[in-house]
């Protein structure tokens, strides 16, 4: 008897707490999140290829930078993407890109083999989706005996992430 006393009192107390106390209050807030289609890319570094030598009786020896070149690439979305690569202000001598050490999350793509490069864009790496990735860019620079000398000169090299 004594414990059922006890059990009631201290529910009495428990529930005037309560009365004492009030009501629990509670809000809601609604929060709107979206999150948009991202595809980015940015090249770093600053490549320079400048052709010095010649073996006697061939064309000028062919010069490489694979050391000063990156390539950073995002995209959310899961429909395949592709990197075209086209140049501008190259004149008569050859220069190909090659995506060299892929590596990233997701899915990274495919490099393709060394794209050589004109004002019409062609595929470097298809096959991207829901990833963050990179890799060195490798440039090779090419000319004939008969092109001649040239001064300096810039080279806009443009990248590009769309659908496949």
């Amino acid at each position: 008897m004594r414990k059922t006393l006890l059990s009631l009192i201290t529910m009495v107390m428990v529930l005037s707490m309560l009365f004492i106390a009030g009501p629990v209050m509670a809000a809601d807030q609604t929060v709107t999140i979206q999150v948009d289609s991202i595809n980015v890319v940015n090249a770093t570094g600053s490549p320079s290829l400048n052709i010095t030598t010649a073996v006697a009786g061939s064309a000028p020896t062919s010069v490489t930078d694979n050391t000063t070149g990156d390539l950073l690439w995002t995209t959310n979305e899961a429909t395949a993407r592709t990197i075209s690569v086209s140049a501008s202000s190259l004149g008569s001598f050859t220069l190909t890109v090659e995506a060299k050490t892929v590596t990233g999350t997701g899915t990274k793509g495919t490099a393709a083999s060394a794209v050589t490069l004109s004002a019409s864009p062609q595929a470097l790496i298809t096959a991207i989706s829901n990833t963050a990735a990179s890799c060195d860019l490798e440039y090779v620079l090419s000319a004939t005996e008969a092109q001649g000398p040239t001064s300096s000169t810039n080279v806009t090299v443009t990248f590009t992430i769309a659908a496949s």
